[in-house]
């Protein structure tokens, strides 16, 4: 009698653990609240403090993952703000354009409470602000999967190179 084997199913390799994508944070708590928050009559107060803050704190993710790369470490600041510069200077344009649109929108609805107040100064504000949300969505999408990349983490001949030059300069 033959008795038979059982076939054993091949092991699944464990996945390995998930990269900070802070782009995910951005996109649940920033993008819901850029379209709630000029369909509501009722002054969305917390709705706008809540995207501020989020934009603030995606900043604060940027430069903090910006200052844990070995580029930085090794001391090639410049190197790390060439690359970078435009996703630092339209996250703080974008910024300053959010709280102004917030903090003009917030102005004109407690004055009128009741009407839902648009002139024509705040809506070219909110164009301005929505054609740079996009830019800044973009190279912070840009900016989160470069900063994945291992090179950045670990000496390499390109960053040695770089380091031969800077050290050339001086």
């Amino acid at each position: 009698m033959k008795t038979q084997r059982k076939i054993q199913p091949h092991a699944v390799p464990a996945e390995p653990p998930p990269v900070l994508d802070s782009s995910r944070t951005t996109e649940q708590t920033d993008l819901p609240v850029l379209r709630r928050s000029t369909r509501t009559v009722k002054a969305p107060d917390r709705l706008n403090l809540i995207q501020d803050i989020a934009i603030l704190f995606n900043l604060v993710i940027i430069l903090l993952m910006l200052f844990n790369t070995y580029v930085f470490q090794v001391g090639l600041v410049s190197l790390l703000l060439g690359r970078f510069r435009v996703l630092l200077l339209l996250s703080a344009i974008y910024l300053t354009l959010s709280i102004s649109f917030h903090s003009w929108t917030m102005n004109l609805r407690w004055l009128k409470s009741n009407h839902y107040v648009w002139t024509d100064g705040l809506q070219a504000l909110f164009v301005l602000q929505r054609i740079a949300s996009v830019l800044y969505y973009y190279f912070y999408k840009r900016t989160t999967e470069y900063l994945g990349d291992p090179r950045l983490y670990e000496d390499s001949p390109w960053l040695r190179d770089a380091f031969a030059n800077a050290r050339a300069r001086q």
